[in-house]
């Protein structure tokens, strides 16, 4: 069986940013509101120093930010739930910019989205087809409902006492997280138009906001909204970020266990095509060392400039293939009947406006 893995680069043909564009971004948005009230650091000036020296390194990305700061909090017992409120703060400055991000690329995505059309020969050829994903954008959620494919993602669309808030599927674990984890919610567009998806995350976003300004109270990391039956309830976010992922260091609202899923269903598979992946994670990279252990599997790496085998996997040199490409360039070997050159000379001219856009996030200043 195939299966397919997306890291954030394979959204990057349609605008959503790379983790050094998007450090920038945090970074600019960040440090230029910390003497508001965004952030409480309870008075602790070298707390706040050493917050300050981090997040302004540009060496460091915003998931090695989170990092230090847990690495910090693991060390320093007597300072420990304050470090951990500004972890968590800062958790939800990300996954609240990756949201406006997701916002701002809905045209472009509309527009690009249109060149995906060989996803559809490619699931017809292989009828079951695990995708796996790393990314907090809902990108391929919004590319199999444009083009009418039925998936499975472990959540069922079913009653629950939050309908009166956004269409919600149930069961297990995604994206958001309430009742004391005993209930997992994860949000589902109608797909009758691109960015339904999204647009269904900000009616949880408004109904929080309305109810936040209102009583002028605000939680961290947690979405006020009010039940079916009228009561106040939280909803919890699920970014994950850090260096401590799926581990028992540190809480998460995704169970841990769907590491131990991504590995079984992994087993299955016996032709891997990665895309948008830096084999930057140590747990999913490990992960796929163990996988690679039978001999017969293949990686198959689509990467506009990469050129050799990952560091970390060069003992499995002869079971990876390098292709210099991105999502576009994958789903047309199975279906590019469309191709023209007015296609080509579009996709060329978005090819430019994209690359624009990488450079004017990076080169934002705080």
């Amino acid at each position: 069986m195939k299966g397919l893995f997306l890291g954030a680069g394979a959204s990057y043909e349609v605008g959503m940013p790379l983790v050094w564009e998007f450090s920038q971004t945090l970074r600019e948005n960040v440090i230029k509101r910390l003497e508001t009230k965004l952030f409480n650091f309870e008075n602790d000036e070298e707390l706040k120093k050493y917050f300050i020296e981090i997040l302004s390194n540009e060496e460091l990305h915003y998931e090695q930010v989170v990092g230090l700061l847990e690495k910090r909090k693991l060390h320093d017992r007597s300072n420990n739930q304050r470090i951990h409120g500004i972890i968590i703060q800062l958790i939800e400055c990300i996954q609240l910019l990756l949201l406006e991000e997701q916002s701002n690329t809905l045209k472009f995505l509309s527009e690009r989205i249109k060149d995906y059309y060989g996803i559809k020969a490619l699931i017809d050829k292989e009828n079951v087809f695990n995708i796996f994903s790393l990314n907090h954008d809902i990108v391929f959620e919004e590319i199999l409902d444009y083009f009418r494919i039925p998936y499975k993602d472990g959540f069922y669309k079913r009653n629950s006492n939050y309908s009166n808030v956004a269409n919600f599927k149930v069961i297990t674990s995604d994206e958001l997280a309430a009742e004391d984890k005993g209930l997992f919610l994860k949000v589902y567009g109608d797909a009758k138009y691109v960015g339904s998806n999204y647009a269904e995350i900000r009616k949880v976003e408004s109904r929080n906001i309305e109810i936040a300004q209102r009583d002028g109270i605000r939680a961290t990391n947690e979405l006020y909204v009010h039940d079916s039956l009228g009561e106040l309830q939280f909803l919890r976010r699920s970014l994950l970020s850090g260096a401590h992922k799926f581990q028992d260091r540190f809480d998460q609202i995704i169970p841990i266990s769907l590491l131990s899923f991504f590995k079984k269903r992994l087993i299955n598979t016996s032709y891997l095509t990665v895309i948008g992946y830096s084999f930057g994670d140590p747990h999913i990279n490990d992960a796929l060392v163990e996988w690679l252990s039978d001999e017969s599997r293949t990686i198959e790496i689509y990467d506009p400039f990469i050129t050799s085998v990952p560091k970390g996997f060069e003992a499995h040199f002869k079971q990876f293939k390098i292709v210099n490409g991105g999502l576009t360039d994958y789903f047309m070997t199975f279906d590019s009947s469309l191709e023209s050159w007015a296609n080509q000379s579009k996709r060329e001219m978005f090819n430019t406006i994209r690359d624009n856009l990488k450079e004017r996030r990076l080169n934002k200043k705080a």
